[in-house]
C-alpha cells in the first residue's frame, strides 16, 4: 500500500531572544528557598547542561521503550506515559533497523483548551489529533496530483545542507523521484522541504499552529516537506522548530548544542544519506559510548516533536512517499 506522506515545520527565529528574555527576567537567586527557583542554572549542578529544562523538570528518563515520567510543566503535572509500539512498526520497513524502534524523547500529555505548549532546552513529543486534518486531506496523493501536479516543486540533494536545487512540476517529483531506492550519495537524492512559493500558499495558509505563546503568523515560518521512503534531512540544526507529521512515519536523531561527536557527524554526513549514516557510522559510536547525548523517536500523524534552539537533528522518513 503506497502511503502518502508529509511534514509540517514551523521556525521560529526570535524564540532564542524570547528565551534569553524570560532567563533575565527570572534570574536564579542561590539563597532562595524555593525548589523550582534555580531549574534553569548549572553553576551547582552535575546535571548536563542540555538537560536542565528552563520550564519544567525531569525527573527520571528511561533510554529503553519505555519511559517513567514526572515532570512538572508550567506548574502542570504529566502524568506516567508507556510508549507503545504499533504492530506494523515490529513487522514493516522499520524492523530491520533496530535503532528506529528505540525511543527516549520525552512525551507530554496534550494540552488542554487554554494551555500552551512550553519553550524548553530539552526535546518533546505531543500528539495534537485532529488539528489539520483538512490540510492532511489536501495533502494526499491523488489529491495532490489532480491539483498541484503542474506546480513548480523544488526539490534539492538529501543533504545537510539544501543545494543542487532543481524546479521541475510536482507531478514529476511524485511519480519520477519519490519511488526511487535511496542513495548512500546524498547527491543523488532529491527531496522537497522549504517550498516558499505563492502556489503553495493555500497549504501553508491551511495549517493550524501548535498552541505556544509565540505560535502566530508573523512570527512562524511554515514549511511542506514531501519525501519517499528512507529519504529525509541528513544532520543540520537550526533555531527552536516545531515538527508535525500529517501521513506515514517520520524517524528523528538530535544531539544537544556541544555534543563532542558534532564536529565528526558533520563532516561525514557531507557525503552519506541520513538512513546510510545510521546503518554504517553509528554502530561503531555506539559501540564506543560515543553517542551518550542522542535522543531518538519516531513520529505518526498527529504527533508534534519540539526541537530546541541549535540542536543537531536528523531525519529518516519510513513510508513510501507518493504523497
Amino acid at each position: 500500500m503506497i502511503v502518502s506522506v508529509a511534514f509540517i515545520a514551523i521556525s521560529f527565529q526570535a524564540w532564542a531572544t524570547l528565551l534569553a528574555a524570560e532567563a533575565a527576567a527570572s534570574a536564579c537567586q542561590p539563597e532562595s528557598e524555593s525548589p523550582g527557583a534555580c531549574l534553569s542554572s548549572s553553576a551547582h549542578s552535575s546535571t548536563p547542561p542540555w538537560r536542565q529544562a528552563s520550564a519544567f523538570d525531569v525527573d527520571s528518563m528511561d533510554a529503553e521503550l519505555d519511559l517513567d515520567l514526572d515532570i512538572e510543566l508550567d506548574g502542570l503535572k504529566v502524568p506516567h506515559h508507556e510508549i507503545a509500539l504499533q504492530e506494523q512498526d515490529l513487522e514493516g520497513p522499520r524492523a530491520a533497523d533496530p535503532w528506529s524502534l528505540r525511543c527516549n524523547i520525552m512525551r507530554l500529555r496534550s494540552p488542554g483548551p487554554r494551555e500552551m505548549l512550553p519553550r524548553a532546552s530539552v526535546p518533546y513529543i505531543v500528539a495534537l489529533p485532529g488539528r489539520n486534518d483538512e490540510l492532511s486531506r489536501m495533502l494526499q496523493r491523488e489529491e495532490l496530483l489532480q491539483k498541484m501536479g503542474n506546480v513548480t516543486c523544488t526539490p534539492s540533494r538529501a543533504g545537510s545542507v539544501r543545494r543542487g536545487i532543481a524546479d521541475m512540476p510536482l507531478g514529476e517529483y511524485i511519480e519520477q523521484w519519490m519511488g526511487r531506492a535511496l542513495s548512500p550519495n546524498p547527491e543523488e537524492n532529491r527531496y522537497v522541504f522549504g517550498e516558499f512559493g505563492d502556489q503553495w500558499a493555500p497549504l501553508r495558509d491551511k495549517y493550524n499552529l501548535p498552541p505556544c505563546r509565540v505560535c502566530f503568523r508573523g512570527k512562524a515560518t511554515v514549511t511542506i516537506g514531501l519525501g519517499g521512503m528512507h529519504t529525509g534531512a541528513p544532520w543540520h540544526f537550526h533555531d527552536a522548530a516545531f515538527v508535525e507529521v500529517l501521513h506515514g512515519a517520520k524517524h528523528f536523531s538530535l544531539l544537544p548544542p556541544g555534543d563532542p561527536e558534532i564536529p565528526s557527524i558533520d563532516e561525514v554526513i557531507k557525503n552519506l544519506s541520513q538512513l546510510h549514516w545510521h546503518r554504517q557510522e553509528r554502530p561503531q559510536l555506539e559501540r564506543e559510548g560515543r553517542l551518550a547525548g542522542l535522543q531518538e523517536c519516531v513520529l505518526h500523524p498527529g504527533e508534534v516533536l519540539y526541537s530546541p534552539p541549535k540542536w543537531h537533528h536528523g531525519v529518516v522518513n519510513f513510508d513510501h512517499y507518493t504523497a
